[in-house]
């Protein structure tokens, strides 16, 4: 039975062999997109997934109004880590990422203009998923003036040497510093809203930019983001994340200021 369909779905094909032709490529061409779509759909959901305590990983926006217009920033400033943990007690830990675009990173001969050389607390790598290939996730970004380097920037500064306990330059704004390789992470996700080729302790800051960078800088290309404890609801935490707004943030001339969270995932 099935053997004469296929014959009748032949004869039929050779006799209008333009509409089966539109028909086959059309079919084709579906299949095609709905593959095509599924993908980047699955790909796009997928995005920060890989860390293991995502769900519980926020970032700090901030809500500026004003009576002419009103805005949300992901940029937090440098200040505001600080305060959360010490105030509301739902949330375990705070982590800043403070990126410098096109700084330029040396060693010897070798000096490249780079955008991706990050920042961070030390608790950086507890919250996060950015494990190490070499070096101690404990204390790689505890002391100052320490770095991290992806495996493809390290090949690109030391080529086949070690580039453990090696020294790289950063000029950031005409302040040039050594750093220290205190480690190297492993191949970070494409599927990951933080695209780091360095990541450099946070102690390392101060010195660079000064205290009023780390007090008073609410504008600042630094982004908070916090981990809850297990257990903790949202609107609890946004309700204290509001009071210490009122107490410790600057308005900066805006007539109301807010602050909410956004899941990472």
């Amino acid at each position: 039975m099935f053997r004469n369909y296929l014959k009748v779905a032949f004869r039929n094909i050779r006799k209008s062999k333009m509409f089966s032709f539109i028909n086959v490529s059309g079919l084709a061409l579906g299949l095609a997109a709905f593959l095509l779509i599924a993908y980047y759909v699955g790909f796009e959901r997928s995005y920060d997934r890989f860390h293991t305590k995502a769900k519980d990983i926020y970032l700090v926006v901030r809500d500026n109004r004003s009576a002419e217009y009103s805005e949300s920033r992901t940029n937090t400033g440098a200040p505001l880590a600080p305060l959360l943990p010490e105030n509301i007690p739902q949330i375990s830990r705070a982590v800043r990422f403070t990126l410098f675009r096109g700084n330029l990173v040396r060693r010897g001969d070798s000096q490249f203009v780079e955008d991706k050389f990050f920042f961070a607390d030390a608790s950086a790598l507890e919250v996060f998923n950015f494990p190490l290939v070499r070096g101690n996730p404990s204390t790689a970004l505890l002391e100052p003036f320490s770095v991290l380097l992806t495996r493809e920037m390290a090949k690109k500064y030391f080529g086949s040497e070690d580039p453990m306990n090696r020294v790289l330059q950063y000029n950031l704004g005409g302040k040039i510093q050594d750093f220290l390789v205190t480690g190297i992470l492993k191949d970070i996700s494409l599927q990951s809203h933080l695209d780091i080729d360095f990541l450099a302790s946070y102690a390392s800051l101060p010195p660079l930019v000064g205290e009023w960078f780390m007090t008073n800088h609410w504008d600042s290309p630094t982004w908070n983001y916090v981990l809850l404890a297990p257990g903790s609801k949202l609107a609890d935490v946004e309700a204290a994340l509001a009071e210490v707004t009122r107490v410790h943030v600057d308005r900066r001339g805006f007539k109301e200021i807010g602050h909410h969270l956004l899941a990472l995932a």
